[in-house]
């Protein structure tokens, strides 16, 4: 089963949603910022190792985001020793409602980025309520999320210097990093990803609102399956609004590999695919590529007898076409291979997000759930392809 999280990674939206979305967003945004620090204790156990290699960040202020990003994304030495090199600070608070939240810095690489925040009170006292009702509040049965999380700002339009407006909602892609309901501190990470696009930099205005718990979870036993429904509640934890402006930026660490080159899989339906990479991008922290493919004109006929006609209302004969052929085992013949002789499966990585709406290209972003350096990968396979890092 699809988790959430994975749900909603795949959610996309037409140019034209996109663009009222984008007129509906512009119209959120204000003021800047403000003050207070404070480290969180159960990330403390990686804090010597980013310390000892965090030598630009000689303030506790910068250090404290290694310590964080090293808790998201790895602590080997080699890993924050990589992560200091991308990441980038922003520094830009603002307090609500006697709680403040930081925008520590962003980390990324040409299409993705991510933007590390935290949150504490003023008064030093627990971020969360301490109730009943959020006694249970945690990464596991809950979902944390904004009301708002919404940033705005101008992307360039060709090339003579001219930039639209745009508009991003960010309210289900927030990553809480472990935490206990009584933490007085809470680390969380939104990730900064449009699909085969560059994300743009530039002046922005990031607007945060509400904080709450949607909680679900079954309570039921096998016997009262069908008459105990399972507990869907939302849990209101911090209110406030808190709205900054900052410059987004960040240099590209990314590895760009050899284009054009063939290789050969199947789709979950056995119908076998020839790809032509178009482009192929290796970061510390994902992998992008996009294919063109070609199918056997007779392979082509097996696959359409699957479409069920009562799908046309909703879900046309090409769209269907194109999402069974994005479909591949890609994820199970592919993988990472690191100079020590170590093979890492594209699954073990990470969840790989799919744009599969042109005819005949798909697009696979694929970030990691911990940092690789480049140096330590040897070669990328996909399928019966084997690509040297050049």
């Amino acid at each position: 089963m699809r988790s959430y999280r994975d749900t909603m990674e795949d959610l996309r939206f037409s140019p034209e949603e996109k663009a009222a979305m984008t007129q509906a967003l512009l119209q959120a945004a204000s003021a800047p910022a403000k003050t207070k620090r404070r480290k969180k204790a159960a990330l403390i156990a990686v804090a010597a190792v980013a310390a000892a290699l965090c030598a630009a960040c000689a303030t506790g202020v910068l250090q404290d985001a290694m310590v964080a990003l090293s808790a998201r994304f790895g602590s080997q030495p080699e890993q924050v020793q990589t992560l200091q090199q991308i990441t980038h600070p922003v520094l830009a608070q603002d307090t609500d409602n006697g709680v403040t939240v930081s925008v520590e810095a962003v980390l990324g690489d040409q299409t993705r980025g991510f933007l590390l925040c935290r949150m504490e009170r003023e008064d030093g006292q627990p971020v969360l309520p301490q109730n009943e009702d959020t006694k249970n509040v945690s990464n596991g049965d809950n979902t944390l999320l904004f009301d708002q999380a919404t940033l705005v700002g101008r992307h360039p339009v060709g090339d003579k210097g001219a930039t639209a407006p745009y508009g991003i909602d960010m309210g289900m892609s927030p990553e809480f990093l472990d935490f206990t309901v009584d933490d007085h501190t809470l680390y969380f990470f939104f990730d900064l990803f449009l699909y085969a696009e560059d994300f743009p930099r530039g002046d922005v205005t990031f607007t945060l609102e509400n904080l709450y718990s949607h909680e679900y979870y079954e309570t039921c036993t096998p016997s009262s399956v069908i008459t105990t429904p399972p507990v869907d509640r939302i849990i209101p934890l911090v209110d406030g609004t808190w709205t900054f402006s900052f410059t987004l930026d960040w240099q590209d660490p990314s590895t760009e590999l050899e284009a054009g080159q063939v290789f050969h899989l199947e789709t979950y339906n056995d119908i076998p695919i020839e790809g032509t990479i178009q482009s192929l991008r290796l970061s510390p922290i994902t992998l992008s590529l996009e294919y063109t493919y070609t199918v056997a004109p007779e392979d082509l006929d097996t696959l359409k007898k699957g479409y069920d006609p009562s799908y046309s209302s909703w879900l046309p004969l090409d769209s269907w076409l194109r999402a069974e052929l994005a479909e591949t085992r890609m994820d199970e013949v592919s993988y990472l291979t690191l100079t020590d002789g170590r093979q890492i499966m594209f699954h073990d990585l990470g969840h790989s997000a799919i744009d599969a709406l042109v005819d005949n290209q798909i697009s696979i972003s694929l970030p990691f759930q911990e940092a690789i350096p480049l140096d330590t990968i040897e070669s990328v396979t996909i399928g019966d392809l084997t690509i040297p890092m050049p």
